[in-house]
């Protein structure tokens, strides 16, 4: 009897591996006999293969709990404290559940007021409370799928009274706040507190952006007119006569450039990446999203270019006024007087028949 591993039908053992795991060789595996022999610490797998949907984005609770990072965790009760101290003034014996829906808009256009003010710390403190409304409300919910419906509502709320455009008057404020900028480059380290304004301001428009970009079942029909007209809107030179994707283009160069180490780029990324897809769902349904993507960085190569030519004039006017480029009103990086009020007007163009999720 031809001992085990000899001339003829046996098993062939594998060369250099002395535990016994030799087997078999099957026919076109020959190279598999060159490879090193396998460490102990990699062993056998037993699990399965992760399966993986390549898709544009994934459902709308992951997308949305993407955007936060764990030490923003802290802010989520700030945000309520904010919201309930300026709620309290104003409804005293009720919670946002029991309010009528004349009631909601009411409060929402009282919250849109408050980022009219020229005080930091007070329109950072209205943003909070608006942002706590499109997180659902969350304190008076008791499971998440009520915390989920109530997010809905709200943020459609929220844009039926023209928040989404106040907020991008302010982000485009704070883009070009030169103080901050100049603070930010002169620290040897950014911290989470360089971008609390931005932050505030990336996570409200976030969450309007996802949430009314993607349909839900049970959403209403006025909810449907208004995400057609919010995806067109997303798409059309609105913003200083371009796309909103143009302005947060110019902030991905703004920061890769050095000028603005505290921009809080993940969000913005993420910002954008979802305003294209809502661009591109309106615009351009059969085209794919690297056309949308090409055309937006063509502009803002050219939109770039320019800057450079004009950046040095413009901030030595800045320095030697004491005032920010491009605008006389500002003074320290702030504009005198805040001014908000023409996209209100849009807001009374919204339906209003929606009623809450009672």
């Amino acid at each position: 009897m031809e001992p085990s591993g000899g001339p003829g039908p046996g098993p062939v053992p594998v060369p250099g591996n002395n535990k016994g795991r030799g087997g078999a060789a099957a026919p076109g595996r020959g190279r598999d006999l060159a490879r090193p022999p396998r460490k102990d610490s990699e062993g056998y797998s037993e699990s399965p293969d992760l399966e993986f949907e390549y898709a544009d984005t994934d459902k709308w609770t992951a997308e949305l709990s993407e955007l936060y990072s764990y030490t923003e965790g802290p802010e989520f009760l700030l945000n309520r404290k904010c919201f309930e101290e300026d709620f309290r003034i104003h409804m005293r014996d009720k919670k946002w559940p029991e309010l009528e829906r004349t009631q909601h808009r009411t409060h929402a256009m009282r919250l849109l007021d408050g980022l009219e003010v020229t005080a930091r710390e007070k329109r950072l403190r209205v943003a909070r409370a608006i942002l706590y409304v499109a997180q659902g409300t969350f304190g008076e919910c008791s499971s998440e799928a009520e915390v989920q419906a109530w997010m809905r509502y709200n943020v459609f709320l929220l844009l039926e009274v023209g928040t989404f455009n106040a907020l991008v008057e302010l982000l485009n404020m704070e883009i070009d706040n030169s103080a901050a900028c100049s603070s930010a480059v002169r620290k040897p380290a950014i911290s989470l507190a360089d971008s609390t304004d931005l932050r505030v301001l990336l996570n409200i428009m976030y969450l309007i952006v996802e949430t009314v970009r993607q349909e839900a079942d049970g959403d209403k029909p006025e909810w449907k007119s208004m995400r057609q007209t919010f995806r067109a809107e997303l798409g059309a030179p609105l913003y200083n006569n371009e796309p909103f994707s143009v302005m947060l283009f110019g902030m991905v160069t703004k920061f890769c450039s050095g000028h603005a180490p505290h921009f809080p780029m993940k969000k913005v990324l993420l910002l954008l990446w979802k305003t294209v897809l809502g661009a591109a769902e309106h615009h351009v349904p059969d085209c794919g999203d690297s056309v949308i993507l090409e055309m937006h960085a063509g502009r803002v190569r050219g939109a770039a270019e320019h800057e450079g030519r004009e950046e040095g004039d413009a901030g030595a006017a800045a320095a030697a006024g004491g005032q920010h480029p491009g605008d006389p009103e500002h003074a320290g990086g702030l504009p005198a007087r805040l001014r908000l009020r023409p996209h209100r007007a849009a807001a009374e163009a919204w339906p209003q028949r929606a009623q809450g999720p009672h």
